[in-house]
């Protein structure tokens, strides 16, 4: 891309911006520097208290035109037009904690249960004879 930059957005509203210095100087004259992005992924996340996240991450890079010597201000800058706090409802955390709580007392219960029926039909079963000799 000949572009110092590149914008994401959507629905006509720029999200986030990188931007790279784009220009270099090779063997003592002025060059211009090229972005390239060479792959990029999506990705969602559930947070604590199940704050969700949604994003991507991309990989760039800079090419250069060929030169014994080149120098190039590296300085890359981002920014990103978006609030990534999302708001709870009030007592949603003890909600959570409530419902994994009786979960975990239910499965707690269940292990129990079957133990003892192992443990009773074990006793119940009738030893085998006594080897003849």
């Amino acid at each position: 891309m000949t572009s110092p930059s590149v914008d994401f957005g959507g629905n006509s509203t720029r999200i986030a911006r990188l931007v790279w210095v784009s220009n270099a100087v090779v063997d003592g004259a002025p060059s211009v520097v090229y972005g390239q992005i060479v792959s990029g992924v999506r990705f969602a996340s559930i947070g604590e208290n199940g704050n969700a996240f949604v994003g991507f991450a991309l990989l760039a890079g800079l090419s250069f035109q060929g030169g014994a010597t080149i120098v190039h201000d590296p300085t890359v800058t981002t920014d990103v037009q978006a609030d990534l706090q999302l708001p709870a409802s009030p007592g949603s955390g003890l909600l959570t904690a409530a419902i994994v709580a009786a979960v975990a007392v239910v499965a707690a219960v269940l292990l129990i249960v079957l133990l003892l029926t192992r443990r009773r039909k074990r006793k119940q079963a009738v030893p085998p004879p006594p080897p003849e000799t």
